[in-house]
């Protein structure tokens, strides 16, 4: 049912629970959800939904055109995601802009690896947290990623490329809070659904606006 090797939405059936997605090349997608829960390496939810029932059935929801960009199937996938709410899908809620969450919840997935590192590995929680704000810092280039057509060549050729591209126009400002104030600054950055960067700066740009 699911040989397909375009683009679209699919959806992964386990019992009576459900997981939206959405693939440029669905068929090869949907082989590795099933190969993964096969060896014990899909994401929480399903694997236990697996392991439970021990079987996962797939079916294609929508396929669009190559032309389609992966903002655009990023957006569809939310609309099903919204209209049969999955219960083994990590995020089924998005309250602003599809790829700003993505990049967010990347984030706090690296940041979430960096917390469980214990003081016996120094070296992954260094690593998870460089991850961590290399996606903050290049959150406009992996937006560019996401404007490109599925069926296509991305705009921005690599990572490496868009960490170069980003900071060639950038200036770099160093901030050293207490650890009071860098903890009441966070929250209230995650309160406004908002990087801690783009908190401040719009902070800071509300600050001069008033003072001009």
């Amino acid at each position: 049912m699911y040989n397909y090797d375009g683009a679209g939405i699919y959806r992964l059936t386990i019992g009576e629970s459900i997981y939206i997605g959405s693939s440029a090349n669905v068929s090869k997608r949907i082989k590795q959800h099933l190969s993964a829960a096969r060896s014990g390496k899909e994401p929480k939810r399903i694997q236990e939904a697996y392991n439970a029932h021990g079987s996962m059935s797939a079916d294609i929801l929508e396929k669009v055109r190559p032309e389609t960009s992966k903002y655009d199937l990023l957006k569809l996938e939310q609309e099903w995601i919204d209209k049969l709410h999955p219960d083994l899908n990590g995020c089924p809620v998005r309250e602003s802009d599809p790829v700003d969450n993505l990049v967010r919840f990347m984030k706090e997935e690296q940041l979430a690896k960096s917390r469980a590192s214990t003081e016996e590995h120094p070296f992954y929680k260094a690593r998870y947290e460089r991850t961590a704000e290399r996606l903050t810092a290049t959150i406009e280039d992996q937006k560019e990623l996401y404007f490109s057509p599925v069926g296509g060549a991305p705009k921005v050729a690599s990572n490496q490329e868009a960490v170069k591209k980003y900071q060639a126009g950038r200036d770099a400002i160093m901030l050293r809070p207490s650890k009071e104030d860098g903890k009441e600054i966070r929250d209230a950055a995650a309160r406004a659904g908002q990087s801690v960067q783009a908190f401040i700066l719009q902070a800071v740009r509300d600050r001069m606006q008033r003072d001009n």
